[in-house]
């Protein structure tokens, strides 16, 4: 899974904040095209590990490099030029703006019209209902209609890497069941996928590999149908023996 087909390399990634280390000397590497999930209990540095790929929290120690460039030092909106684009947990969308304006706002960081026009009828394609949608406020949709339209603006930056904070939080059982068959719909050859999920199943289920968290630490790693069986993430996060 190594060799040129390295799409994100984190080695001891840490990240402190007031002092008090949140994430704790982290290492996992995404390969292109790949999908992997980050699973654990409230607090164990989960989305604290998005944002530092993301370049939204800085890092305390340790190593980022994507597509064989360190990126460590590099501000957020040029990791969006790069390639990464972050789904943030609460959408983040600017919800007095029209669908169609917060799309062309996930394009800010690109200059070529054709292809932005090109993406965004692949967008409509994959997810009609945020067609349906153009010319109404973000802030009208339904919760599940606002997540597919963080995905859709994410996708709009044309990324490598897509990162996704709790998807599925407060949505209803069915209402999550179409985002993930939208996320399955967008997941093209070559986008790689990094998943926080607080529903480990539904994690699981998505991604190929899974890291389950603890603490700040990576404890246990491997692919998502062994962590499924794994005795250990039973009983802990999918309530069984």
């Amino acid at each position: 899974m190594q060799g040129d087909r390295t799409l994100l390399q984190v080695d001891a990634l840490t990240v402190a904040y007031g002092g008090i280390e949140a994430v704790k000397g982290v290492s996992f590497t995404i390969c292109e095209g790949d999908r992997h999930c980050l699973i654990g209990a409230n607090g164990a540095g989960k989305s604290s590990t998005l944002a530092a790929i993301a370049g939204a929290t800085p890092l305390a120690a340790g190593r980022l490099r994507f597509a064989g460039e360190d990126i460590d030092k590099l501000e957020a909106h040029a990791r969006v030029r790069r390639g990464i684009a972050l789904v943030p947990e609460g959408r983040g969308l600017f919800a007095r703006l029209t669908v169609a304006e917060n799309l062309r706002l996930g394009a800010y960081a690109r200059n070529d019209r054709h292809g932005i026009e090109a993406d965004l009828d692949k967008v409509f394609t994959m997810l009609p209902r945020i067609h349906e949608r153009l010319h109404q406020t973000a802030g009208t949709l339904s919760g599940g209609e606002q997540q597919m339209l963080a995905i859709a603006r994410a996708l709009m930056s044309r990324p490598r890497l897509l990162l996704l904070d709790e998807p599925s939080m407060g949505l209803a059982p069915r209402i999550v069941d179409t985002v993930f068959e939208a996320l399955d719909s967008v997941s093209t050859a070559g986008l790689g996928i990094l998943l926080v999920e607080q529903n480990a199943r539904l994690a699981l289920e998505f991604a190929a590999q899974g890291h389950v968290m603890e603490n700040g630490r990576i404890v246990l790693s491997g692919r998502s149908p062994s962590l499924l069986e794994d005795t250990r993430v039973r009983r802990a996060y999918l309530g069984g023996d």
